[in-house]
């Protein structure tokens, strides 16, 4: 996977921060109530320690489940990653303040129950999936300082010494684990994502495919009704292709068809979807555009098409001249993919049986 995350950019990141969050996000719920059945499980500690006060922590052990379940069921709130962090971290360090004061509530518990901090950090580790290191950094260094600021507060004979030699190594381990495991779930997220976009993308134009393109149809068709915009379809082919590959060889074919991709591509919106679906036949979707401003797209392309010259790899010495046939079709409100397909087809075999470089349409 080797991914090397100063490469990504801004945007990048972030898709994979928001990926990272949702995905592990319900199994953090899932896991903080877990935690919350422990702290009441724990009671029984209590009571074989010092059985003559752990009456007195029951209600405190209540105290900290409640916080924890409270915290899981918040989470599943609309709060984002920010909101979702500080929720999770202040649910955290509450629990630490009272099992703070069920330590001091048990006879000489500040020096046997040291041992139970290191759950806080477990908690860190396993609930600080969803986030990034930077949060998770910043969470495990509240929890390795709150028992002293605890026992500042409270506790003026809180052995701090102690507690610095054996909290603070388990911080900085915490610490390395979360710059560890959040680099790896990011390699990981990356490397999938970059499957994902593999499976819909045509190797030698990069453009996306027929899959690639019917994903995005579906999105920006649902989002086209729901805000009452227009969405039309522009279906091109070139003309004699056939006769390219057999007059110049298969490498001039490649070449025109990524040097028609880079036209596309050079000529449409980064909100258009360009696709390669044919040997020869390529596909703009193009929202929030009527059926003339479309064909004004097509006929503008075309004309780039027209002028455009690819080198013979083979001779190195001509040049391949190349035009395009264009259909354009305005999806209807009660079409798919195929329909709307079909009628920019149509309207193309139209351009095709009328002489060829040319743009037809389909009302």
């Amino acid at each position: 996977m080797d991914t090397d995350l100063r490469k990504l950019s801004p945007e990048e990141l972030q898709k994979l921060y928001m990926a990272r969050f949702w995905e592990y996000l319900r199994i953090t719920q899932w896991l903080i109530v877990c935690f919350a059945v422990l702290i009441m499980l724990l009671w029984f500690w209590d009571c074989t320690f010092d059985p003559v006060n752990a009456p007195q922590t029951f209600w405190f052990r209540i105290m900290a489940a409640t916080t924890a379940l409270v915290t899981a069921a918040a989470l599943g709130g609309q709060l984002g990653i920010i909101g979702s962090v500080i929720l999770l971290y202040t649910g955290i360090l509450i629990i630490q303040a009272i099992y703070f004061l069920i330590l001091s509530i048990l006879e000489g518990g500040f020096v046997i129950g040291i041992g139970g901090y290191l759950y806080f950090f477990l908690a860190s580790v396993l609930l600080g999936l969803s986030f990034s290191f930077r949060f998770n950094a910043i969470g495990s260094v509240c929890i390795t300082f709150a028992p002293h600021l605890c026992g500042f507060l409270i506790e003026p004979a809180f052995p701090d010494m102690l507690y610095a030699t054996l909290i603070w190594p388990a911080g900085i381990i915490c610490i390395f684990f979360h710059w560890t495991a959040g680099n790896l779930i990011i390699d990981r997220l990356h490397y999938r994502s970059r499957m994902e976009d593999l499976a819909l993308e045509d190797p030698l134009t990069g453009l996306q495919n027929r899959r690639g393109l019917q994903r995005d149809y579906r999105k920006v068709r649902s989002l086209a009704q729901r805000e009452n915009e227009d969405l039309s379809l522009i279906l091109l082919d070139i003309d004699h292709f056939k006769s390219i590959n057999d007059r110049h060889g298969h490498v001039a074919g490649d070449r025109v068809l990524e040097k028609l991709a880079g036209i596309m591509k050079d000529n449409f919106r980064a909100s258009d979807s360009l696709a390669r679906i044919g040997g020869e036949e390529f596909v703009c979707l193009v929202p929030d555009t009527d059926l003339d401003a479309a064909v004004a797209k097509a006929e503008s392309l075309r004309r780039f098409a027209e002028q455009a010259r690819v080198t013979n790899m083979a001779t190195n010495d001509k040049t391949v001249s190349f035009t395009i046939s264009l259909g354009v079709a305005s999806a209807r409100a009660t079409e798919n993919f195929e329909d709307t397909l079909r009628r920019a087809d149509e309207a193309l075999y139209r351009a095709k049986s009328e002489g060829r470089n040319r743009v037809a349409h389909n009302p």
